[in-house]
């Protein structure tokens, strides 16, 4: 009976979520690729949306960081990695999910694409050269569970709570992986 116990306890352990990557520094943690990953969110603009599909309030979450990413030169002198707390940030990567809804649920990064008025494919992921200029575009990988989730939105102190996870390829077929992403933002009343 004592060994059943200890095999279910193993397995019950075995099977248990890592705990999620959360620095309350910064706005957007995140797992990338298996490492860990954080930057700053703009502060959303929350907007009304008349098209029939996605008729509602509706926000964009935006993402900068100045981590370094594989394969990127550093220049001699280039600041300290500080996840974009500043304004005058050294960006090398951003991460953006549009039209979200301004309302708890989950919802699927292709169903919120659909809400665009420009019908061309909507980048999620870019790096940047340093100092400027887009190095590699990435956009979500259809048929992978690619999704955003409103957790919590507290109107007195003005924050949306939430999740995501996305997998996300660029032209090259290059693929990416947020997990156990979480955002916690300040947002415009």
């Amino acid at each position: 009976m004592r060994f059943l116990l200890l095999i279910l306890l193993l397995i019950g352990f075995a099977c248990s979520r890592p705990a999620r990557m959360t620095d309350t520094r910064y706005s957007v943690n995140a797992l990338l690729n298996d490492s860990a990953w954080f930057g700053t969110a703009a502060l959303p603009n929350i907007y009304e949306t008349e098209d029939v599909r996605c008729k509602g309030r509706r926000f964009m979450l935006i993402v900068r960081t100045d981590i370094p990413y594989k394969g990127m030169k550093l220049r001699p002198g280039t600041p300290p990695t500080t996840g974009c707390l500043d304004k005058d940030c050294y960006m090398t990567q951003a991460l953006n999910f549009e039209n979200i809804p301004f309302k708890r649920g989950r919802y699927k990064l292709s169903k919120l694409t659909q809400c665009d008025t420009i019908n061309q494919p909507r980048y999620h992921y870019w790096r940047t050269y340093p100092g400027g200029g887009t190095h590699r575009a990435f956009v979500y990988k259809k048929g992978e569970p690619n999704w955003v989730r409103v957790t919590r939105i507290d109107g007195v102190n003005s924050l949306i709570t939430g999740e995501f996870a996305a997998t996300l390829t660029d032209t090259s077929n290059q693929v990416i992986r947020f997990r156990q992403g979480s955002f916690r933002v300040k947002f415009k009343p």
